[in-house]
């Protein structure tokens, strides 16, 4: 199948927060060394400041190229660049949020910087301003729904001071309304940052409204690279010729 390959083009002056050239990662099948390749020459350019999202089928690899640019997990070949300091949010909240309220919990992180007091929780409030959760900053993480937590841990890489932000399919487990508010809070926190930068793995085809560009992947190969119209006008005509081809 021929590769779909539309690369947007940006002005020397804009900063990059996250590039993959020639990107390959492999896994061994047996002891004999056989490799089955995970992704195949993946190249791409996300700017900083915005909100870029990852789709694709089920095993296609979004994840696993998340995960590279995370630093989970290392590539076979090609070069990655992603400025720093970067955060990973799982997608299931409960993987990541761990203290018992959620001033303690946005507060955890900080423990490794030399802050005072007051910085740290100059830095809570502001996080949690962000993600609109201010006014649960003494609520029992217990007492929250899903997505709030999803907010919480959020918050909790934006108090860090964290440049880029890795979201891995944050609304699978989610409600609609915890699915609108966990997406909102990305958009809300990059806003009130123009310096975060934000890729976010989905395959919900109605969040790509939030995006400022997309990645569309298949079989390990990124297929296109373009704005959020274009990646789901795109995928809507693979679908469509999908359903066609197995009607027909």
């Amino acid at each position: 199948m021929p590769i779909c390959f539309f690369i947007l083009q940006f002005n020397h002056q804009d900063a990059v927060s996250i590039e993959a050239t020639n990107l390959s990662y492999s896994i061994r099948t047996n002891q004999q060394g056989k490799l089955l390749p995970i992704l195949n020459d993946c190249s791409i350019r996300i700017p900083s400041g915005q909100l870029w999202m990852l789709l694709g089928p089920n095993g296609c690899g979004k994840s696993t190229l998340l995960k590279i640019f995370a630093g989970l997990l290392r590539p076979t070949a090609g070069r990655v660049s992603v400025r720093m300091p970067k955060s990973f949010v799982f997608q299931n909240p409960d993987h990541q949020v761990v203290m018992p309220t959620v001033e303690g919990d946005v507060a955890f992180g900080l423990g490794k910087f030399n802050l005072s007091e007051d910085e740290v929780r100059s830095r809570v409030i502001q996080s949690l301003t962000a993600v609109g959760m201010s006014s649960y900053i003494h609520r029992p993480v217990q007492t929250l729904s899903g997505g709030q937590k999803q907010r919480v841990a959020i918050a909790g890489a934006l108090a860090e001071a964290c440049k880029v932000l890795l979201l891995d399919e944050l609304t699978t487990f989610l409600d609609e309304v915890d699915q609108a508010g966990v997406i909102k809070a990305v958009k809300s926190s990059l806003k009130s940052s123009e310096d975060v930068t934000a890729l976010w793995v989905t395959h919900r085809l109605e969040e790509l409204e939030y995006a400022d560009g997309a990645i569309y992947m298949e079989d390990g190969n990124v297929m296109m690279v373009g704005d959020a119209v274009t990646i789901r006008d795109f995928i809507l005509a693979r679908q469509a010729s999908y359903i066609k081809l197995i009607n027909s």
